[in-house]
């Protein structure tokens, strides 16, 4: 007994001193085609770099979850390049074959895999080539001016955890952080809280949930929805590169790396409750 105690207690203490893991962690985002060109969808017509287009969307979601338009339209950069209020409604719907040219003609639920590191909980994904869409479709329906399928939309939906205990300057804040292009929005209980819209290089743009959580009614402990909606509509880049402390999802399994270190650690503390009963 007093040998395989040591051997826990070694394993415990190995398993304790080890560098930070990243633990892969995957998720799954409903990724829509739209294939611009002359016969495809207004706004994934390839039109031009307007920048980064502040207040596009409306600051809520509408009933159905979705972005809600806030603009005039016109396909010019005052419109952050969008034909309509119609067309936009569009972006993240289910395809309509009826009308091929103002819905995404395919949709898809595509894995993506971040990581997590052990020890701080952050969560990072970096993607300098985000074409979720190029292992799914044929060449032939690409745009003729590029080397991928670059006209999609992505929508990304996690139930988290806010931990408000975690203050400022001692562990990891409850910030996310986002570089990429083109349109991003991030929404929190419905509520925007990150504005990247329009067609533009790679930007960057992050928030801090504990300066927001009051104003968004949320409490330490409580959980919450966590939206991401993302449009590709150029054909020069696509970068989609996450840093994420807001917590792993409610819903997630842990991975096996995870489940060793927590078996080990479950071994240990019997081991050592049996030594104070002997």
């Amino acid at each position: 007994m007093k040998l395989l105690n040591a051997l826990l207690s070694a394993a415990v203490l190995s398993a304790a001193t080890l560098p930070a893991l990243a633990l892969p962690v995957t998720f799954n985002v409903t990724v829509r085609d739209f294939r611009g060109g002359a016969n495809g969808h207004p706004d994934f017509d390839d039109n031009g770099i307007n920048g980064v287009q502040a207040g596009m969307v409306q600051s809520t979601l509408d009933a159905n979850g979705k972005p809600v338009y806030n603009l005039g339209g016109g396909n010019n950069n005052a419109s952050g390049q969008i034909s309509s209020a119609a067309s936009f409604a569009s972006w993240y719907r289910d395809c309509n074959p009826a009308t091929p040219t103002l819905t995404c003609v395919a949709s898809y639920v595509v894995p993506i895999t971040a990581d997590v590191d052990s020890l701080t909980q952050v969560l990072t994904y970096t993607n300098n080539f985000y074409f979720p869409l190029d292992s799914l479709t044929n060449t032939a329906v690409w745009d003729v001016s590029s080397a991928h399928n670059y006209h999609f939309t992505s929508e990304l939906e996690l139930l988290l955890s806010y931990n408000g205990s975690v203050a400022d300057g001692v562990g990891p804040k409850n910030t996310f952080s986002f570089t990429g292009d083109d349109d991003v929005w991030a929404f929190i209980n419905g509520h925007l809280v990150l504005d990247l819209g329009g067609i533009h290089g790679a930007f960057n743009q992050s928030f801090d949930l504990d300066l927001l959580a009051a104003g968004l009614g949320i409490a330490d402990g409580d959980a919450y929805s966590f939206k991401l909606f993302h449009a590709e509509r150029h054909t020069t880049q696509s970068t989609l590169n996450i840093t994420s402390a807001l917590g792993r999802p409610l819903n997630e399994v842990p991975e096996p790396a995870s489940l060793a270190l927590v078996g080990l650690g479950l071994l240990g503390l019997a081991a050592s409750r049996r030594r104070k009963s002997l």
